[in-house]
């Protein structure tokens, strides 16, 4: 506690006078400690004890424990009530030794919030601070940094950085889980799956060991999608059940469409495909809103029903996810819809004319729909190799995605 500080700035505050070079208040401004009664004294002047001051302190303590608790967690909204009980002490706080912490705990907070402006005033205001830092501040601070990194897109910068906080420490004031997790997810969006198995696994071993049963699903799910993107088919299909039982018996029922999606997509690239259009119907089924999520979901469903013969069911399931996008403008699923129900209606000629001029320049116009792009070309390679048409069918090989 810096007491010197807090007395100055109460006695400036409260426009109380004092003489700089009296005793008690000439210790003020050299280096000197006070006795405890001189610091009972000039607490008393500012209209405060030193118990008051300990209370405090152990209160600050303890809500600071409740908060990292509750994010570890993953309980935000228990964690968005402390918050704003930390923050009454916001007057307060600077002159603690848990100033820092306090303040990285907020960030951890801002960043599921989504609220960035808070994230940035309160990062150039910790940059000051970082030559006063402990090492696990450091570490704590390094790790919310990759975060920041990880949500920005720059997955390489939140790579190093993740890397470098598990190398320097094997704690982290029980943030240990959740490094392990995000540093799985960056090796997923980076495409080394290996390696996010291998970190969500230790990711799994510390919340496991915390009873961290929320956060215990996400790393499952983390898992699961990328031991099928490595096409280790049957631990997916082992995590995907397990996620299904846990996330029923903790009643986390938003997760649920999104696991029998997963699953769905899973059995697709398996190619068991009564099996899959079973698990997107599931999904369908349980999804509560019409998001973007669930226009996913019928977009994969109806490839699906293409690929079991299924004609007249892929064109009901098309022709829905075409009038939900229409009225939800979402303009990727619309055109996709759109292409898919000319084509299953017979009209070939007409649907490769809508996938070349209006579908491919429109994936190829926004960055995150490039996979489609390179899925739309490769249909065209093949249609316009069957017409004989090889000099066309070369126009969207040569395309720079496939250099």
């Amino acid at each position: 506690m810096n007491y010197k500080q807090f007395i100055i700035d109460q006695l400036e505050t409260q426009n109380l006078f004092y003489d700089p070079s009296s005793s008690p208040y000439e210790k003020l401004i050299d280096d000197r400690d006070f006795t405890d009664k001189e610091l009972e004294a000039l607490l008393k002047r500012i209209g405060i004890s030193n118990f008051m001051i300990e209370q405090k302190l152990a209160h600050i303590k303890n809500l600071l424990q409740l908060f990292k608790k509750h994010l570890i967690y993953t309980d935000y909204d228990k964690a968005e009530f402390v918050y704003f009980e930390v923050a009454t002490y916001d007057d307060f706080l600077p002159y603690t030794e848990y100033s820092r912490l306090a303040s990285l705990l907020k960030i951890r907070f801002f960043q599921v919030k989504k609220n960035h402006s808070k994230i940035n005033t309160l990062l150039r205001a910790l940059k000051k601070e970082r030559k006063y830092f402990s090492p696990l501040e450091e570490l704590l601070y390094e790790y919310l940094q990759g975060i920041n990194e990880m949500n920005s897109g720059d997955y390489e910068a939140a790579n190093r950085r993740m890397d470098h906080v598990i190398r320097s420490t094997s704690s982290l004031f029980g943030f240990e889980g959740e490094v392990y997790y995000h540093l799985s997810l960056i090796k997923s969006y980076l495409e080394e799956p290996s390696r996010a198995i291998y970190y969500g696994k230790k990711a799994l071993d510390y919340l496991s060991q915390q009873y961290n049963y929320r956060r215990i699903l996400h790393a499952q799910m983390s898992l699961a999608i990328n031991c099928a993107y490595a096409k280790i088919y049957e631990d997916a299909i082992e995590y995907y059940e397990h996620l299904l039982r846990n996330a029923e018996l903790l009643n986390q029922k938003e997760l649920i469409p999104h696991i029998y999606h997963n699953m769905g997509d899973l059995y697709f690239k398996m190619k068991n495909y009564s099996l899959s259009i079973a698990y997107f119907n599931m999904a369908v089924s349980h999804y509560g809103v019409e998001d973007v999520n669930f226009g996913s979901v019928l977009f994969n469903l109806g490839l699906t029903e293409i690929e079991m013969g299924k004609t007249e069911d892929a064109i009901r399931t098309f022709s829905r996810l075409y009038e939900i996008s229409e009225r939800k403008s979402f303009e990727n699923y619309k055109l996709f819809a759109e292409y898919y129900l000319q084509f299953l209606n017979g009209d070939i000629e007409d649907a490769y004319h809508f996938l070349e001029t209006v579908v491919i320049p429109y994936t190829r116009s926004v960055p995150n729909e490039h996979n489609f792009e390179i899925i739309f070309s490769d249909m065209l390679v093949r249609y316009y190799k069957e017409k004989g048409d090889f000099e066309k069918a070369f126009s969207f090989i040569t395309d720079e995605k496939y250099q």
